[in-house]
């Protein structure tokens, strides 16, 4: 995920952009967490509902996938999206967790 941001930030803002868009979807990431997840850092900044997380975990991952469609990378974008629906398979009882917290 964070790679395809920074090539993505690279190809439209040069190098620059290759060192903010991934460190800026970094911070999304670590900043926002639901009190409990064992997955999680206990001590987030801003505790977020479990549907809340869930949704900024979907609009992250498929956002790395997006940037290598907008890249002109169809193979890559279908193995990111595969890779992201077999994640969600296999975090079942997490994905259930997060929606009913």
């Amino acid at each position: 995920m964070f790679a395809s941001y920074a090539w993505l930030g690279a190809e439209v803002a040069s190098w620059l952009g290759g060192f903010i868009l991934p460190i800026a979807a970094a911070f999304a990431w670590a900043l926002f967490s639901t009190p409990g997840d064992p997955g999680r850092n206990p001590k987030s900044v801003i505790p977020t509902p479990g549907p809340v997380r869930f949704v900024l975990e979907l609009a992250l991952l498929g956002g790395g996938c997006v940037a290598l469609w907008i890249l002109g990378q169809p193979i890559l974008f279908a193995i990111c999206v595969a890779l992201n629906v077999l994640h969600l398979w296999f975090a079942q009882t997490r994905t259930r967790w997060l929606l009913s917290h």
